[in-house]
C-alpha cells in the first residue's frame, strides 16, 4: 500500500524487476547487457555448474568469477563471508544462478557488500530503504520456479544463534535484470521439477486465499494453479 502524495487515499502499487527476458534462448540476452566485472553466485550442484558454464560463454571479454554459496538456506555468517569475498573482487554486477536460497543469499551478500556496517542481527520491521546500487547492480537467473525470489522484494535468512527464519524486505532487492529461460530446466531431475512445482503451487494457493485484496491477485493465482497442474501431467506422461 502506498499513500498518494496529493491526497490521503491509499493506492496499490505493483512492483516488478526492471527488465525481464523470457522464453527459450533468452539466456542469450546476457550478451546484449552492458557488463563489467561480474560476480557469479551459484550453488554447489552439478546442475548449477552446467548452467554457469552456459552463462560464462555469454560473458565474452567480461571479467567474471564464480562464488559458491554454502549448502542449505542462507545463514548470517555465510552471508557475511560471501560479502567479504565479493569485497575482494569488487564486482560491478552480481549475478545469481539458482533457486530461492541462492538468489536470497546473493541479495543479502550484495547488501553487505554495499553497506558493510548494516546490522543483519537487528533491523526495524516493515519495508527497508537500503539505497543499493552504489557499487553494483543485480541480475537473477532462476533455475527453479518454486520460490519466485527473482520477482520478490524479500530475502529470507537465519540469524546467528537463531533457528527461525528472518525476512528482510526491501524493494531495492528487485533485480535490474531477470532471465527466465525454460531451457535451463531441461537437465533438472524430476524430483527437482516436482518439488519446485509444488512449491510454486503452494505460493499460488496462498495468493488466492490471502487477506490482501488486490484485483489482479485472484486471476493470476487461478491461472498459475491451472498451468502447474497441466505441467505436472505432462511430466508424468513422459515417464
Amino acid at each position: 500500500k502506498h499513500k498518494s502524495p496529493t491526497s490521503n487515499k491509499i493506492s496499490d502499487i505493483i512492483r516488478f524487476p526492471k527488465t525481464v527476458y523470457s522464453g527459450v534462448g533468452s539466456l542469450n540476452s546476457l550478451s546484449s547487457i552492458e557488463l563489467d566485472t561480474v560476480a557469479i553466485i551459484l550453488g554447489p550442484s552439478l546442475y548449477a555448474q552446467e548452467i554457469a558454464d552456459k552463462v560464462e560463454r555469454q560473458l565474452k571479454n567480461v571479467k567474471s568469477k564464480r562464488f559458491l554459496r554454502s549448502k542449505g538456506e542462507p545463514k548470517e555468517k555465510d552471508i557475511k563471508d560471501l560479502a567479504s569475498s565479493l569485497e575482494k573482487f569488487s564486482p560491478k554486477q552480481i549475478l545469481a544462478i539458482g533457486g530461492g536460497s541462492t538468489i536470497d543469499i546473493a541479495k543479502l551478500a550484495w547488501l553487505i557488500y554495499e553497506q558493510p556496517n548494516y546490522n543483519l542481527g537487528k533491523f526495524d520491521d516493515g519495508i527497508q530503504d537500503l539505497k543499493l546500487r552504489k557499487k553494483a547492480s543485480f541480475i537473477a537467473i532462476p533455475t527453479t520456479f518454486g520460490s519466485g525470489s527473482e520477482a520478490s522484494s524479500a530475502a529470507a535468512f537465519t540469524r546467528d544463534k537463531e533457528i527461525k527464519k528472518t525476512i528482510l524486505v526491501s524493494h531495492d532487492f528487485l533485480p535490474d535484470y531477470v532471465i527466465l529461460d525454460p531451457e535451463l530446466g531441461l537437465s533438472a531431475s524430476n524430483l527437482t521439477l516436482f518439488s519446485s512445482a509444488f512449491d510454486a503451487l503452494t505460493h499460488a494457493i496462498e495468493g488466492y486465499v490471502s487477506i490482501i485484496n488486490k484485483p489482479l491477485l485472484n486471476p493470476i493465482a487461478i491461472m498459475a494453479v491451472k498451468e502447474i497442474f497441466k505441467v505436472l501431467d505432462n511430466i508424468k506422461e513422459k515417464n
